[in-house]
């Protein structure tokens, strides 16, 4: 798969469970929802390279939603302690017991989060999930939208959610443009084997080539992040397995120094282009559109999920309240 294949993998991957997750708050409602997926997920050999930091803020959400009770725990790691660097040698930390807390945060695999939604809303009684579909067509005026899928499908609702990635179908096909702004920088992720025990402890280095994340995952592995300038990122991506760890142990001053457990090869690859995207004002009277905007969480803060167009879809309806659209 090449770098380009697996940025869009990735943002698919993301997302599909924004999709799948305001389904799932939608369940108590009486709201019929409609979700356009290409293809059902699939989970990845071993550890998923592609993680998040759950705040305690976003469990309560997940377990709101069903979802965070039927995770699989012997794949789920506590973040207890939390240390960043900064790059003129300024150092903060951070503890769940001094905060009075359990644990600052929790770190999962994006697979696992996006499975247990895809099987939630399966379930779900009030939920029509299309797939494997796509788009093809989309017409809306002052009382619904009319989306046509590939197939020749026609879908009806007063609310379409444009929950498809920095290079939204939807927006394009409602005619709303976008101005992007480069960061210039790639994500690079790979999972480790840890040489000294994590203790549950993330840390963050920032850099003048970037900045770098350890986040632990169960047992003695740990997951890397790291957002570096385009040059940086396209050699990191480049290297064989042992020479990207030991780049890493490197720019990480020795921490944990990462060994690759033998057999078993560190995924490094394109997560996403760091770039900011602004979604131009539509013009005349309101649409049934819902566009939540693109956003990159920091892998220390936290990861939300596009819910914030829940309020503006609670009318009853009599067929579709609302569709998400993925491609």
């Amino acid at each position: 798969m090449t770098a380009a294949q697996r940025l869009r993998e990735a943002s698919a991957q993301h997302q599909a469970q924004a999709r799948a997750a305001l389904a799932a708050a939608l369940r108590g409602s009486r709201l019929k929802v409609g979700i356009v997926e290409a293809r059902p997920p699939a989970r990845p050999a071993g550890w998923d390279p592609r993680i998040y930091a759950i705040s305690p803020a976003n469990v309560d959400f997940l377990s709101s939603i069903g979802i965070w009770q039927h995770l699989d725990t012997q794949r789920l790691a506590p973040v207890y302690d939390m240390e960043i660097h900064g790059d003129a040698g300024g150092r903060l930390d951070f503890s769940a017991y001094d905060c009075g807390l359990r644990e600052l945060a929790w770190i999962l695999e994006s697979s696992q989060m996006q499975l247990e939604l895809w099987e939630t809303v399966k379930r779900q009684h009030n939920v029509n999930l299309l797939c494997p579909a796509a788009p093809s067509a989309l017409a809306i005026d002052a009382d619904a939208a009319r989306l046509t899928l590939a197939d020749g499908r026609q879908l009806e609702a007063r609310l379409i959610v444009a929950a498809d990635g920095r290079d939204s179908w939807v927006r394009q096909a409602a005619g709303i443009g976008a101005r992007n702004t480069p960061y210039e920088e790639k994500g690079i992720v790979a999972n480790f084997r840890c040489e000294k025990p994590h203790r549950n402890t993330a840390i963050q280095w920032f850099r003048k080539d970037g900045v770098l994340a350890y986040l632990p995952l169960p047992g003695e592995y740990m997951s890397m992040v790291w957002s570096a300038p385009d040059a940086l990122a396209d050699e990191l991506v480049g290297l064989a397995p042992e020479a990207l760890a030991a780049r890493v142990g490197e720019a990480a001053e020795g921490v944990h120094h990462p060994l690759l457990q033998p057999g078993i090869e560190a995924r490094g690859g394109l997560v996403e282009e760091e770039e900011r995207g602004i979604g131009e004002q539509l013009g005349g009277d309101a649409h049934p559109l819902a566009l939540p905007a693109g956003e990159l969480i920091d892998p220390l803060v936290g990861v939300r999920a596009h819910v914030d167009v829940v309020e503006h879809a609670r009318d009853p309806l009599g067929d579709l309240g609302a569709v998400g659209v993925g491609g």
